[in-house]
C-alpha cells in the first residue's frame, strides 16, 4: 500500500460521501436541539476530533461551498451512557447513518467510551472490533498517518476497557504495540500511556517504551529510572540517573539542582555503589549551601532534605545500626520524594526482624499492603473518570493532517546551507540551536528529529542527541556524535540510520514525494 494515500482518499470522501448537508442542516437549524454527531461525540457532522475536512484534505469542495453553516464543537452538548449509546447508533446503524468511514470511525469510538460509562463492557470492546474492521476493510491500517494518530485511539480505548476488566497486563501489551514500532515517533511515544499503580510488574516493552520517552524528553529520565528499580534493575536505574546529570550539566543551566544530585546518590548508593553515592551526596551537600548562601535557593526544600535523610538512613544499613535506622524512617508517616521502588526496599528491609514496637509510622504497613492500597487507589482513579464525560474522550486522538507532514519535505532534506540549524549555543558548547518552523504543530518533532539525522550523517556521525524546550515546541538542541562519546550516553543517543528509516515515511524526500503525489493523481482518476 502507498504510504498516505489510503487515509487521504477516506478523508477526502467525506466531503461527497457522508450524511447529506441538508440532512444535517435539518437538525442544526432554527435553534432546535444539538444534532446527533454534537450528541454523540461533541463534533460536527464531517469533523472528527478537530481536524475540519476540508482543512484536512486541503482543499473546498463545490458541495461544501453550498453547505449550510456547520455546528460548532461543543463537548458539553455530548449525551452520556446509554443516552449517547443511542446517539451514536442512530448515525452508525440507522437511517441516517454516516457512510465516510473516515467519520464513522470516531463515530464507533465514540459508542464504545459511552458503552464504558454504561458499564457495559463486552458491547465496548465489540465496537473496537467494528472500528478495527473498518479500518481494515479501507485500508487504513500499516498507513504511518493513521497508524500514529487517530489509529491510536483504537488501542488507547480497548486498552481502558481492558483495565477495568482486570485484564491490566494484556492492557499494557495492547498499548505498547505501537510505540515499540515507532520508536521515534513523538505522536506514538507522547501518546502512549502506562498503568503504573494497577500492575508492578515491568516488561521490556514497557522499559523500550520508557527508553525512547526518555530520548524525546529527558526529563523523562526520572520515569525510566523509577520503573528499572521497580523492575530490581537498580544498576541500570542508577546509569539513567548517571546519564541525567551528564546530560544536564552539558546543557549550560546558571544553577545545578540538587535534588537530581540526591536522588543519583541514593540510586547509586542502592545499586552497590557507595563510593560514588556518597561524592553525589557531598557534592549534593555543597551546592544544597552554596545556592543559599549565593541568595538563590532551592525552590522545594522539602524533597531535599527527605533525601538527605534518607541517605542517612541507607548509610546506618549499611553499618548495621538497624535499630537507629528503623526509628529514622518509621519517624515519617509518609514518604512522599522517593519512588514507590525505594519504598518497597527499604520497607522489606527495615520490616525484616523487627520488634512489634518497631513497625509504626512508615514501618507499619508491610510491602504488599503498600502495593495493595496503590492498585486500589489506581483503580478508584480510573473508575471516576468514567463519570466525568471528558477523560475518556480525550483518548479519541485527532487525525493527522497528512498536507502538513509532505510540505516540510524540501526544507527537512536540504542540508547543504539548512534552514533549520541555528548558531551554537553560547552556554552549551557543541549544541545546536534546531528550529522546525514553519511547520505546524503535528509534523515539528518528526521534522527535527529527521533534518538532524540528516545533519549527522552529513557531517559523518551517527547520531545525535536532542532538547526540547517545553515551553517552545518549535525549536530545541541537537548535538552531534557517535556513542561513547560525551553527552552521548544511550539514554539520550538517537541513532541517525534509524531515524531516517522510520521518519522518511511520514516526511519523504522530495522526489519520493512527487512519486507518491503522482500516484495519488492516479489513484484519483
Amino acid at each position: 500500500m502507498r504510504t498516505g494515500l489510503a487515509i487521504a482518499a477516506a478523508v477526502a470522501a467525506a466531503a461527497t460521501n457522508g450524511v447529506a448537508p441538508a440532512a444535517f442542516a435539518d437538525e442544526a437549524k432554527g435553534g432546535k436541539a444539538p444534532s446527533l454527531y454534537l450528541q454523540c461525540d461533541g463534533n460536527p457532522n464531517n469533523m472528527s476530533a478537530g481536524e475540519g475536512i476540508a482543512r484536512f484534505i486541503g482543499a473546498v469542495t463545490l458541495l461544501a461551498l453550498f453547505a449550510p453553516p456547520v455546528e460548532a464543537p461543543d463537548a458539553e452538548a455530548r449525551k452520556f451512557g446509554a443516552e449517547g449509546v443511542d446517539a451514536c447508533s442512530a448515525l452508525i446503524d440507522g437511517a441516517k447513518a454516516e457512510g465516510n468511514v473516515a467519520r464513522r470511525l470516531p463515530l464507533i469510538l465514540a459508542r464504545a467510551v459511552h458503552r464504558v460509562e454504561a458499564l457495559d463492557y463486552a458491547g465496548a470492546r465489540a465496537d473496537i472490533d467494528k472500528a478495527r474492521g473498518e479500518a481494515a476493510a479501507a485500508g487504513l491500517n500499516g498507513d504511518i498517518y493513521f497508524d500514529r494518530s487517530f489509529g491510536q485511539s483504537l488501542d488507547r480505548i480497548e486498552a481502558a476497557i481492558m483495565a477495568r476488566q482486570g485484564q491490566v497486563k494484556e492492557a499494557k501489551a495492547k498499548l505498547l504495540e505501537k510505540a515499540v514500532a515507532y520508536p521515534n515517533s513523538l505522536f506514538v511515544i507522547g501518546a502512549t500511556e502506562d498503568f503504573i499503580g494497577l500492575s508492578s510488574d515491568v516488561t521490556e516493552a514497557e522499559i523500550a517504551w520508557l527508553r525512547s520517552l526518555a530520548r524525546m524528553d529527558h526529563n523523562q529520565i526520572w520515569v525510566l529510572s523509577a520503573r528499572l528499580q521497580l523492575a530490581g534493575r537498580w544498576r541500570e536505574a542508577a546509569e539513567a540517573d548517571e546519564a541525567y546529570l551528564d546530560f544536564h550539566g552539558g546543557l549550560g543551566f546558571d544553577e545545578r539542582n540538587t535534588e537530581y544530585l540526591t536522588a543519583t546518590a541514593i540510586a547509586q548508593h542502592i545499586a552497590g555503589n557507595r563510593e560514588r553515592a556518597r561524592a553525589l551526596i557531598a557534592d549534593a551537600r555543597r551546592n544544597f549551601e552554596d545556592r543559599k548562601t549565593r541568595g538563590k535557593p532551592e525552590t522545594d526544600t522539602s524533597r531535599i532534605i527527605e533525601h538527605f535523610d534518607l541517605f542517612e538512613i541507607l548509610e546506618l544499613i549499611d553499618r548495621g545500626e538497624m535499630t537507629e535506622a528503623r526509628r529514622r524512617y518509621a519517624g515519617r508517616s509518609e514518604w512522599v520524594a522517593i519512588t514507590l521502588a525505594q519504598s518497597l526496599h527499604l520497607n522489606g528491609l527495615l520490616r525484616a526482624n523487627a520488634s512489634p514496637a518497631e513497625l509504626v509510622g512508615a514501618l507499619a504497613t508491610d510491602p504488599a499492603e503498600i502495593r495493595k492500597k496503590r492498585r486500589e487507589t489506581r483503580l478508584a482513579e480510573l473508575l471516576a473518570q468514567d463519570k466525568d464525560n471528558k477523560t475518556l474522550f480525550g483518548k479519541i486522538l485527532p487525525y493527522a493532517d497528512v498536507g502538513s507532514f509532505e510540505t516540510m519535505s524540501g526544507r527537512v532534506w536540504k542540508v547543504e546551507k539548512s534552514k533549520m540549524l541555528g548558531k551554537e549555543s553560547p552556554k552549551a558548547k557543541g549544541m545546536f540551536y534546531i528550529d522546525c518552523r514553519p511547520a505546524a504543530w503535528q509534523p515539528c518533532n518528526d521534522s527535527m528529529l529527521l533534518h538532524a539525522a540528516l545533519l549527522a550523517k552529513q557531517k559523518g556521525k551517527a547520531g545525535f542527541t536532542f532538547w526540547r524546550d517545553r515551553e517552545q515546541p518549535f525549536y530545541g538542541f541537537v548535538r552531534f556524535g557517535n556513542p561513547g562519546e560525551p553527552m552521548m550516553a544511550p539514554t539520550q543517543y538517537f541513532a541517525a540510520d534509524d531515524v531516517i528509516a522510520e521518519l522518511r515515511r511520514a516526511i519523504p524526500a522530495p522526489a519520493e514525494l512527487e512519486a507518491r503525489k503522482a500516484a495519488r493523481k492516479a489513484g484519483v482518476k
